[in-house]
């Protein structure tokens, strides 16, 4: 059975209440898709919505790029500065990890749990909201996945359709042409709903409570099935946001541990009982780079 199986997924409640000094924590996680990531800080200066009283930082959180890949952000972020002061964006950071070759043997990636850890640890506010790179956001994203988690302690996931490659490929072709309302409008009827997480929200401090990411799990797959396994064992929902995000094609990594994750991942799930933190030590030390302040 597949470990998302045991992960009962509820609609999210209406939240009435406007919520007036939210502080959010927007985590991009990055590995050589600068162009990706490019495009969400520009989503984000362009249209997404930041209500009034509300204060946003942006944590760029890397697994390992290439170092022209981390130019590429820095130099757009650079060139983007008065914007972000005019959002009033708190601050953007670059969070890099410093590989321990006496611990484990990955010269070039890092892993998923690292990064987003790492990204974590740096965080100065309530909400994290996590995001994959390669995803389109609607103008109500922030308030949308933030909102709930003033009401109650949960877990809460965006919706999913994903591009297909000639769709991303045309988007991409005129990507000034394209927001996500058109897009809605033009390709919707196209796709089909999806499993995954590319967008997913939660307290710090039940991030920091259920301990993070396992970091015994290696790059990518069934990470956040697992942290969302705990979650719904401490007894906290898990909800499905009405909002949805567009996720772009792009070739898959080759080198990623799904088989070794769900193994770790079905033992955990058969013995866990109740929520058990390691108090692990993080196996890198992170690197932290204000682009913009």
């Amino acid at each position: 059975m597949h470990p998302q199986a045991h992960q009962i997924t509820s609609p999210v409640p209406e939240v009435k209440t406007f919520i007036h000094d939210a502080t959010v924590s927007f985590i991009i996680g990055n590995y050589n898709h600068s162009d990706f990531v490019n495009d969400l800080l520009w989503q984000i200066l362009s249209y997404v919505e930041i209500p009034r009283g509300w204060e946003v930082e942006i944590i760029i959180s890397d697994t390992g790029s290439r170092q022209e890949e981390l130019d590429k952000i820095a130099k757009f972020v650079s060139k983007t500065f008065e914007l972000w002061k005019q959002r009033k964006i708190k601050r953007v950071l670059l969070v890099l990890q410093d590989l321990n070759p006496l611990r484990i043997q990955r010269p070039t990636f890092h892993g998923y749990s690292f990064a987003l850890n790492a990204g974590v640890r740096c965080a100065d506010h309530d909400i994290i909201i996590y995001c994959d790179s390669s995803i389109i956001i609607p103008k109500n994203f922030i308030e949308e996945m933030t909102k709930i988690h003033y009401a109650e302690t949960c877990f809460l996931r965006a919706g999913l359709f994903n591009l297909t490659k000639e769709l991303t490929e045309k988007i991409r072709r005129n990507r000034q042409k394209y927001n996500f309302d058109i897009i809605n409008e033009q390709f919707l009827s196209q796709l089909k709903p999806s499993l995954g997480r590319p967008a997913w929200s939660v307290k710090r401090s039940l991030f920091n409570q259920l301990g993070g990411m396992d970091e015994e799990m290696i790059d990518y797959g069934a990470v956040d099935d697992d942290f969302v396994n705990r979650i719904i064992m401490c007894g906290y929902k898990n909800y499905q946001s009405p909002i949805y995000v567009f996720h772009q094609w792009h070739p898959e990594r080759r080198d990623t541990n799904n088989n070794r994750n769900f193994s770790i991942l079905t033992k955990h799930i058969q013995k866990r009982q109740t929520i058990v933190n390691s108090g692990k030590k993080p196996q890198f030390e992170e690197k932290v780079f204000i682009l913009c302040r």
